[in-house]
């Protein structure tokens, strides 16, 4: 699906302070620049550009602006927004300070207000085809089947939904863990399919890239510890191998109190063993038996001939 199109989400009811036609008269060239200009980006944290200059918002109006931004694309009730947020006040107080959000956010939106937001007495309406919103991007790009496309989605996964943000809420964090999720479960599909789809074209070093930052999303995915240990032993990089499965080892039984699986187990196994055989090389093997040679002179003459020579022998320093 084009971007453009990701943005484009049903029709603005009638009623609306600022109501009209979609493009009141502007062309598309118009509203392409106009879109471009306001970007809310909500993945790893919480910044709305406006003609390229980030635009500071109290936290309240922060998290009505991302709530609408990613509810359904009809005009959202005001009663209902007002007790997401603002849970332990009365419908009245909760009215009135979504009424003050509104304010501030029209105020940083300044001439563009008209144009994204809807108000009458009982809804918000958010147009979310005039502006840019990173999270629409990103689903837009992730359910796609092109590899391009995914990892379009990826480049614009910059962390979690809101990442560090929090309000004095419990239906909004509930609302806000429950978005963070999903989008993560997303995300986590979409390395997936990358991982998947770089192993099938033998483009190791994008897959290892593509498999760290997975593990940094979920680190307990014991499953994705292999794949990694694997594609470290396709490079020869035994050692990092071996270190990826004491990071397992380790992060399963902090946070899980559990061991790893014995497919796991065997794989560390398996590639110990293949390294001691690959370094087992006959100049590997000199270099080890003169080592042990020179160790047996250093150590002195066997036992049994120490004992006999003791007088004439000086035994090592």
């Amino acid at each position: 699906m084009p971007l453009e199109a990701c943005h484009a989400r049903g029709n603005v009811g009638s009623g609306f302070q600022g109501d009209g036609d979609l493009t009141n008269g502007k062309n598309d060239e118009t509203m392409e620049t106009l879109v471009e200009n306001l970007r809310l980006n909500l993945l790893g944290g919480f910044e709305v550009h406006i003609a390229g200059e980030l635009t500071p918002l109290a936290k309240k109006a922060r998290a009505l602006l991302a709530y609408l931004a990613l509810a359904d694309a009809r005009p959202q009730s005001r009663t209902k927004t007002a007790s997401l947020l603002w849970a332990d006040s009365s419908e009245s107080q909760s009215r009135a300070s979504l009424r003050q959000a509104l304010m501030q956010i029209r105020r940083a939106l300044g001439a563009r207000a008209d144009d994204v937001l809807r108000t009458d007495s009982e809804s918000i309406h958010l147009i979310r085809d005039r502006m840019r919103v990173d999270v629409i991007d990103f689903e837009s790009l992730a359910t796609t089947e092109d590899p391009t496309s995914v990892r379009g989605a990826m480049e614009r996964y910059r962390g979690d939904f809101l990442d560090g943000f929090h309000i004095d809420s419990p239906p909004f964090e509930h609302w806000l863990v429950g978005e963070r999720e999903r989008l993560r479960a997303l995300a986590i599909q979409c390395l997936m399919r990358l991982i998947d789809t770089f192993q099938q074209a033998r483009e190791n070093d994008r897959a290892i890239v593509a498999t760290n930052r997975l593990l940094s999303l979920d680190p307990l995915r014991e499953d994705v510890h292999r794949t990694l240990m694997s594609l470290y032993r396709s490079q020869g990089r035994t050692s990092l191998a071996l270190k990826q499965y004491r990071r397992c080892r380790d992060a399963l039984q902090h946070e899980l109190g559990i061991s790893t699986e014995p497919q796991t187990d065997a794989l560390f196994r398996d590639i110990l063993r293949g390294r001691r055989t690959a370094s087992d090389s006959p100049r590997q093997r000199r270099a080890s038996d003169l080592s042990h040679f020179v160790h047996t002179l250093r150590a002195g003459f066997p036992l049994e001939r120490r004992k006999a020579n003791s007088d004439s022998v000086p035994t090592a320093a």
